[in-house]
């Protein structure tokens, strides 16, 4: 067997894996969600969030929600498009579409099949829908994951290439933290946005890695 094709099933088990546990993870916050389990916990998280908000920390949180917005992940979807034309990853980029469209259709769906209120303390933004899953950690899990994993995988090897991924995932995990913060979530619907995000990162990846062999038998 080629080292092309050992490294294509390694990513091929890891991709599965990832959806298989957040799959996993999903369901045991939904049901924690479902069963009233998790009510006090995230009631009193929200509230310590409200309780130690500071002007600087409130600046960057709209700032890193803003990435996670439609128009901010949008934005950032037509400049990593360009950047990938630009290096031949056509294949690449319209995964990350079908990816961006998929997590947002999904979460709509989500949202409506479990019917959980926004928290009701005072939230620095206004949002209107429904609680859980998060669409902006699902979404930015998916998305910023996603350019993550392209950024490793093509860019050229050295500190910029590490600095990159590293800011994506950071970028990911701001959206997610500044949800709570804001007051528009509860952490478990933070996590189960993550949660569902990786899923779908891994099911995203797994068919990239499915479309390359069917290219490579043709």
């Amino acid at each position: 067997m080629s080292r092309s094709s050992l490294t294509g099933a390694s990513c091929s088990s890891a991709a599965l894996a990832t959806v298989a546990v957040c799959l996993a993870c999903f369901f045991a916050l939904a049901w924690l969600v479902e069963s009233g389990s998790s009510a006090h916990l995230d009631q009193q998280a929200v509230l310590w969030a409200r309780g130690h908000r500071a002007t600087w920390c409130t600046a960057v949180m709209l700032m890193a929600t803003a990435l996670g917005s439609l128009p901010g992940v949008v934005t950032v979807a037509l400049l990593a498009s360009w950047a990938g034309q630009r290096r031949g990853l056509y294949l690449e980029t319209v995964g990350m579409w079908l990816l961006l469209g998929l997590a947002t259709w999904a979460n709509h769906l989500l949202k409506w099949g479990f019917g959980r209120p926004r928290p009701p303390w005072e939230p620095l933004v206004k949002e209107a829908g429904l609680s859980f899953p998060s669409a902006h950690a699902m979404v930015g899990t998916a998305f910023y994951g996603f350019l993550a994993v392209m950024v490793w995988r093509h860019a050229p090897a050295g500190g910029w290439r590490l600095a990159a991924v590293g800011a994506l995932l950071a970028m990911a995990v701001a959206i997610s933290v500044s949800r709570v913060y804001l007051g528009v979530h509860y952490p478990t619907d933070v996590a189960a946005g993550v949660a569902a995000g990786g899923a779908l990162l891994g099911l995203c990846l797994e068919m990239l890695e499915e479309w390359r062999r069917r290219a490579a038998v043709h």
